[in-house]
């Protein structure tokens, strides 16, 4: 059962900083309910430049709390970063349709960079049903892994790739996960839209990938119209039918 869409001020437990680069905001919620893949938008500051929502991936959560990962990028993120525990922040959600994976596939879960964040719920509902799955991971240098001890209680295998050979193979991480997709039925995948083409390219044909779209998502639930993104069956709203996608219904532009 989906949880209803609130949009209120939560009040922040903690704000810090988890790798270099990446923030991780909880806040105390009780039963906010979100599911595998779903977000929220969240209002990082009450200034002009700041009018419109930012969306986030759900990281974790528990009954009494959830929190989302961020890398800062920009303005807005620089402002997320420097909210502090006992503030509160107005974050509307829970957004997006929800996914799940069926038992007995032989699944991996592919992350680039900040993309780790959209993985982490599906991989805690992978582990309530008893299914198995490996993470690639792929970083700019090691300095940038998040949750290092944490993911290795939730995967079978990881296997790294960074930018600089500071951790795992140099390289990219979809060229890394090419070099073993014969041991996968399906694949799921978060991070930069040039390494999910990439990505795309290596299992068309061989096996079936799920790709979670990140777009700027201002209102969240379809009316702004600023999310779309190209199907096989014409322009989908990514915060309403996404944000996960087949990779074989995406049409990718030249």
């Amino acid at each position: 059962m989906t949880s209803p869409i609130v949009q209120k001020h939560y009040p922040i437990l903690s704000n810090i900083a988890v790798a270099d680069g990446y923030f991780e905001l909880t806040v105390a919620a009780e039963n906010f309910g979100a599911r595998p893949a779903q977000f929220v938008n969240i209002k990082v500051g009450d200034d002009y430049a700041f009018l419109l929502r930012k969306p986030f991936s759900v990281y974790q959560q528990n009954d009494e709390r959830f929190s989302v990962l961020y890398k800062v990028m920009g303005r807005g993120t620089a402002r997320l970063s420097r909210y502090q525990a006992g503030e509160s922040i107005d974050i509307l959600g829970p957004l997006g349709q929800a996914f799940e994976v069926l038992p007995g596939k032989r699944v991996a879960l592919l992350a680039g960079g900040v993309g780790i964040a959209s993985l982490r719920l599906i991989a805690d509902s992978l582990q309530v049903q008893n299914i198995p799955f490996d993470l690639f991971y792929g970083v700019r240098s090691q300095a940038e892994v998040v949750d290092h001890e944490t993911w290795i209680t939730l995967a079978k295998r990881i296997f790294f790739s960074s930018d600089d050979g500071s951790v795992g193979k140099s390289g990219f991480v979809t060229d890394l996960f090419a070099t073993q997709i014969q041991s996968y039925d399906l694949v799921i995948a978060c991070g930069p839209h040039p390494m999910l083409r990439s990505l795309r390219r290596v299992c068309d044909g061989k096996i079936t990938d799920y790709l979670i779209m990140e777009e700027y998502m201002a209102c969240g639930f379809g009316i702004c119209m600023g999310c779309v993104v190209q199907t096989q069956n014409g322009y989908e709203k990514i915060c309403t039918k996404g944000p996960v996608f087949k990779g074989e219904d995406l049409v990718w532009s030249t």
